[in-house]
């Protein structure tokens, strides 16, 4: 094969060849102009690979999208959507969205290639799509044999594609792509159609993809000739890395021509900018991408020998719904399809069986028929009606042995011979088989659900049959909320034989708890029928489900190299502009029923463009709940991204759409999510089951009701509130601290990779409200430093200066930290660890507790208390320790303050780890430190809650939680000196 730098060397190839041609007999101007048009075509630099040169197809890849070209063409595993039909015809199952692609560019000479596809992957698990490509190079001229020039002419070619893919097993796609490729020139056409099939398998962050090409090996039949379509196989793989960065490579064999191998890498930035780089066998490549919403531009430049550089650019737009619908309805349609087949699968095979029982009737009644006619012909007229009625008891459709039953029984009236056969039925409803079945096994029915009971009715083996059999069905009592039939036609019911009784029951919203009587009654046109039955059945009142987002969101917007998830920020816990976060929502049942197959989907309750919800394989737009039975919750994890341009300060528009079988049980619940508000870090718990109580109803964790609460009066369960009792804050009538200052720090994730102090923004943010409305701080009197506002210089800046600054004699000074501490292993002193601290480093990165001490005690103020969430042992979830060192035991007594002013509220003492309280999502010193200010703690104070009383309450409480929990020990700690000035007055006072 000849690369584009040999195109000069072509031109003598090609008039020596027209000189040949044009001394056979016969030859027209039409052929010369075909065959000249031809070899001008090879020549023509449409692909910068000597892999393609030459093939009647290639044209097809130079209109795929700039984003293929600019990764050198290496996109047998990377396809998706529109251009899956080039490159991999299976990636037409993975596209993000259904997409528009356009892609037009004009070439040299006034040649130019255009291209507009389409691709859909939605709503069932397979996906199609459809692409018309168009090529045109105009002003070839055409020679006669003598070299002369006669005209020009053009070379058009078009390209047809449709394909589909599926996915009928997990993470493996499979597609097909049909070809109808037509070229004209010089006034003749040419037309052929093949066929590509792909194949795509997903290995986590790893794809490899195959592709066949040309598998029918159709060509384009000329006058001459035939240029056919050569058979090939396209290896690919790609795979991503550093979370934005993915290389692929392809190696393609084509019948008759060398190996070719392709590579491309391209890297992405927040999801909406590209760079692109490609190596296209011989030729380097690159490209830009940005994607706006579901805009997308792409841009590649491509390098070729003969032309230098071309450039491309192409236009997709994608609409429709995201991935994680597609994959949710994926699974849905798959499970609908293999149910719906098995039905159909057993309604068959039972049809086969009922045809084949009644063949085998109608052979034995047209014999039994056969048999009575002889009898009838010869008078006789007992054995004549026996038979007769025994081929009516197979066939009761037989009009000849009805006929001839008739005239039997006719003819023995007037002989007055009375027929021996003639028993009456003798019909009975078998005890052991009446039945009542409802959806879910309860032997009850409920209301709003369906059920439905039955039974058999049996004629005996040596009976007469019975005919115009019907059951009615009535309630003893009338109860307006059961729909039933009231009439079941049976038919006949011939001896030895059954009929089974199948009436459903549909329950209204208002059924109560009580019994149903069901009096069933029989007719039957002999006036034979059973005796009555009476079938009786529990009902119970509607337990109604009641979902509801329990505690606050949660958010993450850190930055993970993992490309399965979503979140890229500056983890400072806020949703900024620009942002693009996770959110965790906890979803509980209320109510005293479970749900229905019940769904959660995050929506937007407005057309604002600059909110995008966001999806990955591990963060998607919808969830299946199942039965959440009551009290049962699960966290639920989306993805969000928030435009630069975004510019409200109200709630973002969003909300949880959660589903139930039974429409009346939807909701729309609003997340009240708001841009620039601080909340609390995802964090892990592990969903468990509710325990059945006494009276059957399930015990929960409470989340923030006492322990040991019992469900309320009404039987509805008691609900995980993560806490936010603790958000409610009573009336409170503490004289006002005019003259009070306050620091508050929460440190819950650190600028050094040290692991999460759990909850700890939660816990400042919970103690900065209680310091405001119990201990009566003015607001403006309070400084909050969370996570990276709490650095070394920063708690220096607030904890001395600060401080010194306004506080005086008459001033009251509050200090609280939430977060890591930490033992000096040479000196066994007790650091805060501020959030650029290093454990490593302690004496020149973290903040000491006799500096603090000293720091507060130089102030003026007449009172100092300090409240430490954190333990100093090097042991637990609020400590870190150095590489290399133990845990230490380190005496917090011998740092006690030095002053009666100055009292110090620890959570746990210097071997004592201080831990969290996951059920409450709170630190767990911090939790009944608060609830005791919430008025727990001044129960035998009238109202009035004083240091030593919440102290007193809060160590009981945490060391009682702490063993009960972890089986480990936690014992607050109160550092504080006589005459203990904090006892003049309480802390705070309840209205």
């Amino acid at each position: 094969m000849r690369r584009e730098s040999d195109f000069k060397t072509w031109i003598p190839a090609f008039a020596g060849m027209t000189r040949e041609f044009a001394l056979r007999p016969g030859f027209a101007r039409r052929r010369t102009a075909h065959w000249a048009a031809l070899l001008i075509l090879a020549a023509l630099p449409l692909s910068a690979a000597k892999y393609e040169g030459g093939i009647p197809g290639a044209f097809l890849e130079q209109a795929s999208g700039a984003r293929a070209l600019a990764m050198g063409r290496a996109f047998g595993a990377v396809a998706e959507g529109p251009g899956s039909l080039i490159w991999n015809p299976a990636g037409l199952g993975r596209a993000a969205r259904d997409e528009f692609a356009l892609n037009y560019l004009s070439l040299f000479e006034g040649a130019s290639l255009g291209e507009i596809s389409w691709a859909s992957s939605y709503k069932r698990p397979f996906g199609l799509g459809a692409s018309f490509i168009a090529y045109s190079f105009p002003g070839i001229v055409v020679r006669d044999a003598s070299n002369n020039i006669t005209g020009e002419t053009k070379d058009e070619k078009m390209g047809f594609l449709f394909g589909g893919a599926a996915e009928p097993w997990k993470s493996w796609t499979f597609g097909m792509t049909t070809k109808l490729i037509r070229q004209s020139i010089g006034g003749t056409s040419a037309s052929a159609v093949d066929l590509d099939f792909g194949v795509l398998k997903t290995f986590n962050r790893y794809r490899a993809g195959l592709q066949f090409q040309d598998m029918l090996e159709a060509g384009l039949k000329r006058e001459g000739g035939e240029d056919k379509l050569p058979r090939g196989v396209r290896a690919g793989g790609a795979v991503r890395f550093f979370g934005s960065a993915l290389f692929s490579a392809d190696v393609l064999l084509r019948q008759g021509r060398d190996p070719g191998f392709r590579a491309g890498l391209e890297y992405s930035i927040f999801n909406t900018a590209f760079v692109r780089a490609g190596f296209d066998g011989s030729l380097p490549s690159m490209g830009l991408g940005l994607a706006v919403g579901r805009v997308g531009v792409d841009y590649a430049v491509l390098s070729s020998e003969a032309l230098g550089l071309s450039h491309r650019m192409s236009l997709r737009w994608g609409f429709g719904a995201p991935s994680g619908e597609k994959m949710l309805a994926r699974g849905q349609w798959k499970q609908e399809y293999i149910a719906k087949a098995q039905t159909n699968k057993q309604d068959k095979k039972r049809r086969l069986q009922e045809r084949a029982e009644q063949l085998y009737k109608e052979m034995e009644a047209q014999a039994h028929a056969k048999q009575a006619k002889q009898a009838l012909t010869g008078q006789q007229w007992e054995k004549a009606f026996n038979l007769s009625s025994l081929a009516v008891q197979k066939n009761p459709a037989n009009s000849q042995a009805k006929e001839i039953l008739d005239k039997s029984l006719a003819a023995m009236e007037r002989l007055g011979v009375k027929p021996q056969s003639a028993k009456p039925p003798r019909l009975s409803v078998p005890k052991d088989s009446i039945y009542f079945r409802d959806p879910f096994g309860k032997n009850a029915l409920a209301g709003g659900d369906s059920g439905e009971f039955g039974f058999l009715v049996k004629n005996a083996d040596d009976a007469g049959p019975a005919f115009g059999l019907e059951a009615h069905v009535s309630l003893a009592v009338p109860i307006k909320d059961l729909d039933f039939p009231k009439t079941m036609i049976l038919g006949d019911v011939w001896n030895a034989k059954q009929a089974a009784v199948t009436i459903p029951i549909k329950a209204g919203d208002g059924l109560g708890n009580g019994k149903a009587e069901f009096i069933i009654t029989f007719t039957e046109a002999g006036r034979n029928p059973p005796d009555p039955v009476k079938i009786v059945v529990e009902t119970r009142r509607q337990l109604r489900p009641d979902v509801k987002i329990q505690g606050l969101p949660e958010i993450d917007d850190g930055s993970y190299p993992d490309p399965e998830r979503v979140a890229y920020g500056n983890a400072d816990g806020q949703i900024n502009p620009g942002d693009q976060i996770e959110i965790a929502v906890t979803l509980a049942n209320a109510g005293e029923g479970e749900t229905r197959a019940a769904t959660a989907r995050i929506v937007k309750t407005s057309d604002d463009r600059d909110i995008e919800i966001k999806t990955s394989l591990k963060i998607q737009s919808s969830y299946d709940l199942g039965n959440l039975k009551p009290g049962e919750w699960r966290k639920l994890v989306f993805g969000l991204r928030v435009a630069k341009e975004y510019k409200s300060t109200g709630v973002i528009p969003l909300a949880l759409e959660v589903g139930d079988s039974r429409p009346q049980f939807k909701r729309v619940l609003p997340l009240n999510l708001k841009a620039g508000q601080v909340y609390a870090k995802i964090q892990t718990v592990e969903v468990q089951g509710a325990a059945p109580a006494a009276a059957g109803m399930p015990v929960l964790p409470s989340f923030g009701q006492e322990q040991g609460a019992a469900p309320t009066a009404a039987g509805k369960p008691v609900l995980p509130s993560f806490g936010q009792e603790l958000l409610s804050i009573p009336a409170f009538k503490t004289p006002e601290r005019k003259n009070a200052y306050a620091v508050v720090i929460g440190i819950e994730n650190y600028a050094l990779a040290l692991p999460a102090a759990d909850f700890a923004l939660r816990d400042a943010q919970a103690v900065r409200d209680y310091f405001i409305h119990a201990l009566a701080i003015p607001q403006s009197n309070i400084v909050l430093l969370l996570n990276d506002k709490a650095t070394g210089s920063g708690m220096t800046k607030y904890l001395e200066t600060w401080l010194a600054n306004n506080a005086d004699q008459e001033s009251e000074v509050f200090v609280y930290y939430s977060g890591h501490g930490a033992p000096n292993a040479a000196t066994k002193e007790s650091y805060l660890v501020p959030y650029d601290g290093d454990p490593a480093y302690l004496e020149s990165t973290g903040y000491s507790l006799s500096r603090l001490y000293r720091k507060l005690e130089e102030t003026k103020a007449k009172r100092i208390l300090v409240v430490m969430d954190s333990c100093f042992s090097g042991a637990g979830s609020r400590t870190v320790l150095a590489k290399g060192t133990r845990p230490l035991i380190v005496d917090l007594k011998k740092e006690a303050p030095g002053t009666s002013r100055l009292a110090v509220l620890a959570a746990a003492g210097g071997e004592q780890i201080s831990g969290t309280f996951e059920e409450k999502q709170f630190g767990l010193m911090t939790y009944y430190f608060l609830l005791g200010l919430k008025g727990e703690a001044g129960a035998g104070g009238k109202g009035k809650i004083y240091l030593h009383d919440l102290y007193d309450f809060l160590k009981t409480k945490v060391k009682n939680e702490a063993w009960r929990k972890g089986n480990r020990k936690q014992e607050p700690e109160l550092l504080y000196r006589e005459p203990r000035e904090w006892e003049k007055e309480p802390l705070a006072v309840l209205r």
